[in-house]
């Protein structure tokens, strides 16, 4: 960071300092590459004094720090864990300056790469030729992720969970449009173990979008697609869309019908039956809760009776 200040205020005579940053958000590396000819040549451009930091590291270092790139707002070592690196590779990272461990968490440490590193890395990515490896492990990551949150609950996340998902909120954008251009059922399955945090972190709309995408890229008529149709019906339901709403729980009531899905046919019911209630119809929405009773009944779980 020193040197990228001194290489960026060469240039301060000549644009001022909007221009500056506006170059410097495009061309971060290729900008920064005439400082003082009298320097070595490893500190007269940032990309050269990264880079040199970057071949002081071992092969599978090297490939941690490139596989870091697709990583959006942050990371913790666990997905460090899922790329099939150990702490030690990351600790390197951390002691070389090339990571820097996030501040302002409460419970568990985070890590991230400042954007010229990360700008850095994403070149040597390319370079290698794993671009598309990267990502799509970067991806399934954030599927695993959700999904372990999810396979926890039938009708809520906890706090804890929740601001777990909040903090790689970014990440979670990216792997869905990954999975989304991929035209991947995973990105059904994404949208869908997201469905209790897209209601509890009051982000209707922005699900809604992420699952009509999902939903469009893929027809595999699976549990996920029902759960991925339940959560459009109850953000649809939540903003007033009542008649989206009733069609996409209808779609997913003959799902798990099909499936012969208990939990899945109940969770739609009792949503049908709140939307019911909010649409003037009592005795459909008993109806649907009084069938939502009984199938749970025979799920042996009284915390959801």
């Amino acid at each position: 960071l020193p040197l990228a200040i001194e290489l960026c205020a060469a240039h301060v005579a000549v644009y001022t300092p909007d221009a500056l940053l506006a170059r410097l958000r495009d061309h971060r590396l290729d900008m920064l590459a005439d400082g003082p000819s009298d320097l070595p040549v490893l500190h007269r451009t940032l990309a050269n004094a990264i880079h040199r930091s970057y071949l002081l590291l071992t092969p599978h270092q090297q490939k941690l720090l490139r596989w870091l790139a697709p990583f959006v707002g942050g990371f913790d070592a666990n997905a460090v864990l899922f790329l099939g690196h150990t702490a030690d590779d990351l600790k390197a990272l951390v002691d070389k300056s090339l990571v820097h461990i996030a501040v302002g968490q409460a419970d568990e440490a985070r890590y991230a790469l400042f954007a010229t590193i990360r700008d850095y890395a994403h070149d040597r990515l390319v370079a290698s030729a794993e671009e598309a490896a990267a990502q799509r492990m970067h991806a399934a990551c954030f599927l695993a992720l959700a999904e372990d949150l999810a396979a926890q609950t039938d009708t809520t996340l906890n706090r804890t969970q929740l601001d777990t998902l909040t903090r790689n909120l970014d990440n979670l954008r990216a792997a869905l449009r990954h999975w989304i251009d991929a035209s991947a059922h995973e990105a059904v399955q994404l949208a869908a173990a997201l469905r209790h945090f897209w209601y509890g972190r009051g982000h209707l709309a922005e699900g809604r979008a992420w699952l009509t995408q999902a939903l469009a890229v893929d027809a595999v008529a699976d549990a996920a697609r029902g759960y991925a149709l339940l959560s459009a019906g109850q953000l649809a339901h939540n903003q007033g869309d009542h008649v989206d709403a009733q069609q996409a729980l209808a779609a997913a009531l003959a799902i798990f019908a099909d499936l012969d899905d208990g939990r899945g046919r109940a969770a739609v019911l009792n949503e049908l039956a709140w939307l019911h209630f909010d649409g003037h119809s009592p005795a459909a929405a008993v109806d649907c809760l009084e069938q939502n009773i009984a199938l749970v009944r025979t799920l042996a779980d009284p915390g959801w009776l």
